[in-house]
């Protein structure tokens, strides 16, 4: 084959969908669980927000959701929906500082986004009523986007273009010449002119084999909590909200809620199990928002893996 891209999560199957949208390469997705998309893929918040602390990500982010809503949600209309309910990024002055700088940039970049300070905020979001900040950045173009789905869609198009899948491989390389890679778990291998790494926190094994003595990824573990659904009373269209200060964030998941506590737990990519310790953490912070759902308790709890580089910005794949 030409390009054996490691990692069937989004990552890998977008990357295999460029490719192949614009070559005739050769495509063999490899991932070690038995189906695609089982990793970070669908074990995060599956949000799509535009605002970061660093104005680089910013504008990465900004054009990715720009290419999602030109591209797939067109040409995948009839699978394909985005919940563009907005996101609030509340929080102190100062912690939203360089937030700040990031809206400037997306403003520049044509992006509605608005700042303003709390009492205008409680004004368009009655949510934010009982929260504790001074300042909030509102970026109504924000939403939530159904990662299963688009996993699902992106497959079946994918093997529509000839590209095949490769399923319990968890691989190593070995470069055997100038041009080519031999990937093998021990049992099986594969050879390619091109390996892309999109494995996530297992990509790290690959990295290691490729670039030894270069830093290690940095490997981090957070939780996710749905709530069951909501009071009657409660149900309405929702945002996304985003408190930097006291590091939380919930977002509309259905009729319930999704949210976490924003932990950053190092942890092995093999060894991602819950801690009970952390319902303690999501209560008490939904506490000090002043969310009153006392007749509301968590449904699903789940922890995912983020990956990052060595600079501390996030690995895509």
């Amino acid at each position: 084959m030409d390009i054996a891209i490691i990692g069937a999560g989004l990552a890998g199957l977008a990357t295999a969908y460029h490719l192949a949208e614009r070559t005739d390469y050769k495509i063999r997705i490899l991932d070690k669980e038995p189906e695609p998309g089982l990793g970070a893929s669908t074990k995060n918040a599956s949000m799509l927000c535009r605002l970061s602390p660093d104005p680089v990500l910013s504008r990465l982010m900004s054009s990715s959701i720009n290419g999602i809503k030109l591209d797939w949600l067109r040409r995948f209309k009839y699978s394909l929906k985005l919940n563009e309910c907005g996101s609030w990024h509340i929080g102190s002055k100062s912690d939203l500082k360089p937030f700040l700088e990031s809206a400037s940039v997306l403003q520049e970049m044509g992006v509605d986004v608005a700042v303003m300070d709390r009492s205008e905020a409680v004004r368009r979001e009655p949510e934010l009523i009982q929260a504790t900040f001074e300042q909030a950045v509102w970026c109504p173009s924000d939403g939530v986007f159904p990662a299963e789905n688009l996993i699902k869609t992106l497959v079946e198009h994918l093997k529509s273009k000839g590209v095949s899948f490769c399923y319990l491989n968890k691989m190593h390389t070995e470069p055997e010449s100038d041009r080519d890679i031999i990937l093998t778990n021990g049992e099986q291998k594969h050879r390619a002119r091109f390996v892309v790494n999109a494995g996530g926190a297992w990509g790290s094994a690959v990295h290691r084999d490729q670039n030894p003595g270069y830093p290690e990824y940095a490997i981090l573990k957070r939780h996710l909590f749905v709530t069951r659904p909501l009071p009657e009373k409660y149900q309405r269209k929702r945002p996304i909200i985003w408190d930097i200060t006291d590091h939380f964030y919930m977002r509309p998941e259905k009729t319930s809620q999704l949210m976490s506590a924003c932990d950053n737990t190092p942890c092995e990519a093999d060894l991602c199990k819950i801690n009970p310790d952390r319902y303690s953490d999501m209560e008490s912070k939904l506490k000090r928002f002043g969310v009153d759902w006392s007749d509301t308790k968590f449904m699903r709890v789940w922890s995912g893996l983020r990956t990052f580089s060595p600079d501390g910005r996030p690995i895509i794949g």
